[in-house]
């Protein structure tokens, strides 16, 4: 296919006066396969990339269904709608790049992807289940970057080589 595009790209570059050599090169990079090697993992980077940023456009549409998150319903539930989705997208983000305040566990990153398909069930006490695991996760984390900084301040103190390297 890349071949294909190239020799299209040879016959356009030729037919709008571009100069032939420019085409020739890049007809001759497709035969000996350097463009699917330079620009495949940088687009497939690219495109995982977006989809975890877009997961917002995926999930706020299946909330609105089945919570009053279009601000037409008593202020407490939209209220709620709206700090659900939220912590549920923050969730979300945070099963697919397995990392908070340190990195997560395989049952961290799993129980951080339940949380938030608990926080967009249309169920009220899945939902707090949901915000209630978030939460507890999340004093973990806490925990964790303390103890890591805390393991991090005494080894400095142990090892004084350390200390020159840091400053």
């Amino acid at each position: 296919m890349i071949v294909v595009v190239a020799a299209a790209g040879l016959s356009l570059g030729i037919s709008v006066g571009v100069k032939a050599n420019a085409a020739e090169k890049m007809f001759a990079c497709a035969e000996r396969g350097k463009i699917t090697k330079e620009i495949t993992p940088k687009a497939h980077a690219n495109g995982v990339t977006s989809w975890k940023l877009a997961k917002g456009l995926y999930i706020i549409p299946v909330v609105m269904a089945y919570h009053p998150l279009l601000l037409d319903g008593p202020t407490g539930e939209v209220v709620q709608a709206v700090i659900f989705c939220t912590v549920a997208i923050t969730a979300f983000v945070i099963c697919l790049e397995r990392y908070f305040l340190v990195p997560l566990t395989w049952v961290e990153t799993i129980l951080h992807g339940g949380s938030a398909i608990a926080l967009i069930w249309a169920n009220d006490t899945v939902n707090y289940i949901g915000f209630a695991v978030f939460v507890v996760l999340s004093a973990y984390q806490i925990m964790a970057k303390k103890t890591e900084a805390r393991d991090q301040k005494s080894e400095v103190r142990t090892n004084p080589q350390l200390a020159t390297c840091n400053s």
